[in-house]
């Protein structure tokens, strides 16, 4: 990717229908904005055992916000690795992007919202499991929108020359990753386009966050 600077609108869907989903990017469309986002998430993040305003399927409204705009970039912030087959979740995206003619920006994350895994899952995978998971799935999904056949040996996940057809639009799908620790940040400097790291606005952390990465790209040799 060349360096741009993109301006975009960031919605979680919990406690809004499709209509409000829609409007709001289709606003965000019409003034010009870059990116709409929203997060990936079976429960309301804020009360997830509660029975009011749980969110869409993240993967679901995305397919259809992009059947109905047209110039506007869409992703999840960012998708959780676990909830779906590595094969899968590749076979996904690449649909969205083709739905929307090449407007997907990949969000990929960890995870780490424990009664949303324990609900849907029935358990919560320690740390460690959940980093090899991610590793794992970063890699046949990174596979998969460049190559037509992946064939891919993980410790967590492994697939045997799984094809993804028909291809994504974009020759290079953008690639957003959530990283906070220094494991997550090694592989977003290896891979990602896009360093989702902000959980505290404070100086301090940011300047901490800004370090890990120029550190993490001189140990795997990205310009930061």
């Amino acid at each position: 990717m060349t360096e741009e600077i993109w301006f975009g609108y960031h919605l979680p869907p919990e406690g809004t229908g499709f209509e409000g989903m829609k409007n709001a990017c289709l606003t965000a469309e019409k003034i010009g904005l870059d990116l709409f986002t929203i997060t990936d998430h079976f429960m309301n993040m804020a009360n997830p055992m509660g029975e009011e305003n749980h969110p869409l399927e993240c993967w679901t409204l995305l397919g259809a916000l992009a059947a109905i705009t047209n110039k506007i970039r869409l992703g999840p912030l960012v998708s959780c690795y676990s909830y779906r087959a590595p094969t899968l979740l590749g076979k996904i995206a690449t649909t969205v992007d083709v739905i929307s003619n090449g407007r997907l920006v990949m969000g990929l994350g960890a995870g780490w919202n424990e009664p949303e895994f324990k609900g849907f899952y029935g358990r919560f995978p320690p740390t460690k499991e959940r980093l090899q998971g991610f590793e794992d799935t970063l890699a046949i999904v990174y596979s998969m929108f460049k190559n037509k056949h992946t064939t891919y040996r993980g410790k967590a996940f492994s697939t045997e020359n799984t094809l993804n057809s028909p291809r994504p639009i974009q020759e290079h799908i953008p690639l957003m990753i959530g990283a906070f620790g220094e494991k997550m940040i090694r592989l977003a400097t290896q891979y990602a386009d896009i360093i989702h790291c902000m959980f505290d606005p404070s100086p301090e952390y940011l300047a901490q966050q800004k370090q890990k990465i120029i550190t993490g790209c001189e140990k795997t040799g990205r310009n930061p």
